[in-house]
């Protein structure tokens, strides 16, 4: 077959003529059917006598067909890619080995990490003895890399335990360094030793290879040497930045670091001011200080020609980039040199005072503006509202009373109107007054809508407007479960915000607003159901069956409205809000990520909401039915799967019986035979379990497992494994039977971010009820496996059992022992 696939693939490389391309197409796809076909088209993709585009074809077609192959030649052979320079072969063939290995390793291919292991050292060996490297070592150092790196982000998405095993064997066989993220405790001495050399030869090497790179700029016929000392620098400035992120007192305690801070400073001062970048081997001498300030405020900080413009076409949306673009100071210079400057100054705090030359500085800048046009500057009321505002220990009394005294001196001289503050204001409102804010709420509330009407047709209406509305939200924050009281102020806002013309302006301000409203809210009928947040659910709905791009901001909205109260919600609104997830799942099926949001939704619902009210609306609106044929999609995402089996198991756990009724109607409604439906679903929840991540989601489908014991039909054994699984995962302490079991952690734990957002306030209380008393965290998985076996024994399962594995039921009888 070599010699004839040899010419095959050179007649479809290189066709003679139409037809001929059609019948070597048709021979070539025929061939696919030959059990030997693919292993001998992998060998021409490594026979470096074959032509590019014919060892390409084949590397192409078998990286994409041989996932699932488990021959050692293939395996072995795979290896010989690692010397492969041209990447379009090489990287499909190292792609094939990261998915071989997903499926092998460790179970039949145990020493996959020593096989990546062996050419790594020996690249490294050439890199130390230059007479010994040649570009064949790049080549296989590069590859290498490359398929480590593509094994770990494979591995490190794994959230089951095996996963998080393979990953433990990566970290000790290939890098050290992931200590450093480590606690102090788990840092090994030798990981920090080889961490301090890696650091001393980045010092040494990062000027030499800027120097290169310099050297070649402007010569055309290196651009992609340049191209490659241009990323390799970058990459250990973003190591450095990690490095520094993680442990930054201790990351500068390390020999060299002020040396390699100076000299990038040194760098980005040579480019910026014309200057070549020299600086003194103190670094923090009075004369870099000043330098590095000058260069800051006179060369980086002011506005340029572009900044000046933006303001002047769009000060809005200027105005909105500058406030929240989080990220801007990683990639543009003035945001990256405000961060420095106030590095600088907090690394010069300890300099004795008449070493100091930051402050005489800014003295200096300050005089040269006059008096009157200073105190109307923002950024002197910023100043001062800060130093106004309470901040604990690094508070001073004096300072606040001198800032008070300030505001109050500069108000009574120019006669400034309220709303001359409110943008200035509106960012300190929470630390600035806290709880005393609370008996001047109504005023407050009563004073907004009419600075709103004043504004209009204004100069500046729409981002005065928009101040309103963030100063609105900082009023509902500080007046937390009393917030309802504002809510004739807040709906009118809300509503206004999110049409036009306002939507352009401050759509997402008015979001924002209605988000914290709810978060706050103790009911959503205060002060009345016409003037309480409950009125802007219907327009919700809406929003969300109409602009899916808005569903990771709208579905919050949502799950904040069920932990409200799901119960009335449902009875009021059931059949919209069905019918809208409905309409949903269907439109946002290329979508992943959209519909992984949406059933996190229906999560929430099946566990808030009354079952028996809920059941119909889920099968009447088609999503039971979507749920159960999803399932059978081999193509489906496994965070999706894992949804899926969430909420079919949470609705088993609530109520089995309305579980199995809900799968005899939903069968009904489709023609199909009720018995063989609830087969396909137990066979799904057996198949697709290894997608379902979390601890606590495991324990959750375990235990509807179990509640389904009655309706096994032959299935047992597939529900006893997924009880194995889980009971080794969740284990109780042995002095305390009743405790919370290990491999769980607290709703807040495991949800960081979300937590971050509603700690202290109604709705982080509500969720931390509702998670705390979850059966999935709450309830031993021990004892309920075993009443649910106590109880499908006396429905019948007896026969069932009798013929099940003997190993297998003596495996589930020690765990339950």
């Amino acid at each position: 077959m070599s010699s004839d696939l040899r010419m095959l693939l050179h007649a479809l490389v290189n066709p003679s003529s139409n037809e001929g391309y059609v019948r070597d197409q048709q021979t070539f796809t025929e061939l696919f059917k030959e059990p030997e076909f693919l292993i001998a088209l992998h060998a021409l993709a490594a026979d470096k006598s074959l032509l590019q585009q014919e060892r390409h074809m084949a590397s192409v077609i078998t990286a994409r067909e041989l996932k699932n192959a488990r021959k050692p030649e293939i395996r072995e052979r795979l290896f010989s890619f690692l010397e492969e320079s041209d990447l379009s072969i090489a990287r499909p063939q190292l792609g094939l080995l990261v998915a071989v290995a997903r499926i092998e390793y460790p179970k039949t291919w145990q020493n996959l990490p020593q096989l990546l292991l062996e050419p790594l050292l020996t690249c490294l060996a050439h890199l130390n003895n230059l007479s010994t490297s040649s570009s064949s070592t790049s080549t296989v150092l590069l590859n290498t890399l490359w398929t480590i790196n593509a094994l770990i982000k494979e591995w490190r998405t794994v959230k089951v335990s095996h996963g998080a095993l393979v990953m433990q064997k990566f970290e000790d066989i290939f890098t050290d360094p992931w200590q450093w993220s480590r606690a102090k405790g788990l840092q090994t001495q030798e990981a920090l030793q080889r961490i301090n050399t890696l650091v001393h030869h980045s010092v040494h090497h990062a000027p030499i290879i800027q120097a290169h790179r310099l050297r070649l700029v402007g010569q055309s016929h290196s651009e992609k040497l340049i191209k490659s000392l241009t990323k390799h620098l970058r990459a250990i400035g973003k190591w450095w930045r990690v490095m520094l992120g993680l442990d930054p007192k201790g990351f500068c305690k390390i020999q060299g670091v002020t040396t390699g801070v100076g000299w990038w400073w040194g760098e980005v001062g040579g480019v910026v001011a014309g200057s070549d970048g020299a600086i003194a081997n103190d670094v923090f001498t009075p004369q870099f200080i000043l330098s590095a300030f000058h260069l800051l405020v006179d060369k980086l900080l002011p506005l340029t020609s572009t900044d000046l413009e933006a303001l002047e076409d769009e000060p809005e949306e200027w105005l909105v980039g500058e406030s929240f673009d989080e990220e801007a100071w990683a990639f543009e210079f003035r945001p990256c040199a405000e961060r420095v400057l106030i590095a600088l100054n907090n690394a010069c705090r300890n300099i004795p005072k008449e070493h100091k030359v930051i402050e005489p500085e800014m003295i200096k800048l300050l005089a040269t503006t006059e008096y009157e046009d200073t105190a109307k500057l923002p950024i002197v009321w910023q100043m001062l509202l800060h130093l106004l505002s309470e901040r604990g220990e690094s508070s001073d009394k004096a300072v606040q009373l001198s800032a008070a005294i300030a505001i109050k001196e500069s108000v009574d001289l120019w006669e400034l109107p309220i709303d001359y503050f409110i943008p200035y204001l509106q960012q300190s409102v929470e630390e600035l007054v806290g709880d005393q804010i609370l008996p001047f709420l109504p005023k407050l509330a009563h004073s907004v809508p009419v600075l709103w009407h004043g504004a209009g047709g204004l100069e500046g209406e729409w981002l005065f407007k928009a101040s309103l509305v963030v100063l609105t939200t900082k009023l509902v924050s500080a007046a937390k479960v009393t917030s309802g009281d504002l809510m004739e102020l807040v709906l009118p806002l809300i509503e206004e915000s999110l049409q036009p013309p306002a939507k352009d302006f401050f759509e997402e301000d008015g979001l924002i607003l209605w988000q914290t409203a709810l978060w706050n809210a103790a009911s959503p009928y205060q002060p009345t159901k016409e003037t309480g947040l409950i009125r802007l659910l219907p327009g919700l709905l809406s929003m969300l069956g109409e602009n899916m791009d808005l569903l990771s901001k709208l579905l919050p909205l949502l799950d904040s409205y069920l932990l409200l109260d799901a119960a009335g919600i449902i009875q009021s609104h059931g059949q919209p809000i069905t019918a809208t997830f409905a309409k949903a799942l269907t439109a946002s099926k290329p979508n992943a990520d959209a519909i992984q949001r949406i059933l996190n939704t229906v999560a929430l619902l099946v566990r808030t909401a009354p079952l028996t009210d809920l059941a119909p609306l889920l099968l009447h609106s088609g999503i039971f039915q979507h749920i159960t044929t999803a399932l059978e999609d081999d193509k489906a995402s496994g965070m999706i799967l894992a949804a899926y089996l969430e909420i079919l198991s949470r609705i088993a756990m609530l109520n089995p019986t309305l579980f199995l009724q809900l799968l005899s109607e939903s069968a009904k409604m489709q023609n199909r035979d009720g018995l063989k439906l609830l087969d396909e679903v137990l066979d799904a929840l057996w198949r697709n379990f290894d997608y379902v991540g979390e601890t606590r989601m495991r324990k959750a489908v375990a235990m509807g497992a179990g509640a389904l014991l009655t309706t096994v039909r032959g299935k047992l054994m597939r529900l006893v494994n997924i009880f194995l699984d889980v009971l080794g995962e969740v284990q109780v302490a042995q002095d305390d039977p009743n405790g919370i079991e290990t491999g769980l952690r607290p709703w807040q734990d495991e949800h960081s971010t979300q937590w971050s957002e509603i700690q202290g306030t109604p709705e982080g209380n509500r969720r931390t009820t509702l998670e705390d008393n979850d059966p999935a965290y709450s309830v031993p998985l021990k004892g309920y496996i075993m009443q649910a076996l106590n109880q499908a024994h006396a429905a019948g399962l007896g026969p069932y059992w009798n013929k099940a594995d003997e190993g297998t039921k003596r495996s589930l009888e020690k765990f339950l022992s």
